[in-house]
């Protein structure tokens, strides 16, 4: 009978064990947003793109009320923005873009909860990008004339040193006009250009 029980107990402290790794890891992410939330939202939209859990890449909170997140498939990838309204959620952007072969990355300006956003993602295989390196400038016009100028002493700069993949979601200041738009420029360890990109404005 001892036997008994004692084999009980320590069979019970086993499935204990093995239980509270698995309650971990089924935790929600932060804000209640899961990889199966978004196959879940998109599963709703009129031109469905499927997609499985394991290929969301990241997911993170963008402002309040809104999150942001990135897919990629072996046909598409995007990033997607998601909008919570009570328990419920819809997109509000989608961003679709073919695989790319090499290193990339795309960096975007994006407005949630009145406040601005500069997001930059991108994959880095070959690991020969180190740095990416932000310049801002804002559009002016007089009359029919634009100009664009350079905003000086607020540069940015984001190490993507031995990243595989990575992303930056940085907070931008109400003073920014919004004809704000950044020069990318991703440089290998010797500071010379990789890949460039331009993003876009809000106005």
């Amino acid at each position: 009978m001892k036997q008994r029980i004692g084999l009980f107990f320590a069979i019970t402290c086993l499935v204990g064990l093995l239980i509270s790794p698995l309650k971990q890891t089924a935790q929600p992410d932060a804000y209640g947003v899961t990889p199966q939330t978004l196959v879940d939202v998109m599963k709703q939209q009129p031109e469905t793109i499927p997609f499985s859990t394991k290929q969301v890449y990241w997911i993170e909170p963008l402002g309040d009320r809104h999150t942001i997140a990135f897919v990629k498939t072996a046909k598409v990838q995007f990033l997607l923005v998601l909008k919570q309204t009570d328990s419920t959620y819809r997109v509000v952007h989608l961003i679709r873009q073919a695989p790319q072969p090499t290193d990339w990355f795309e960096g975007r300006l994006l407005e949630a909860d009145q406040k601005r956003y500069l997001v930059a993602y991108g994959e880095n295989p070959s690991q020969t990008m180190q740095q990416l390196t932000f310049d801002p400038y804002k559009v002016t016009s007089s009359g029919e004339r634009e100009q664009t100028l350079p905003l000086t002493g607020i540069k940015r700069t984001f190490n993507i040193n031995r990243k595989d993949h990575f992303h930056t979601i940085q907070p931008l200041p109400e003073a920014f006009p919004r004809s704000l738009f950044f020069d990318i420029h991703a440089v290998d360890a010797d500071g010379h250009e990789q890949v460039r990109r331009l993003s876009n404005t809000l106005d």
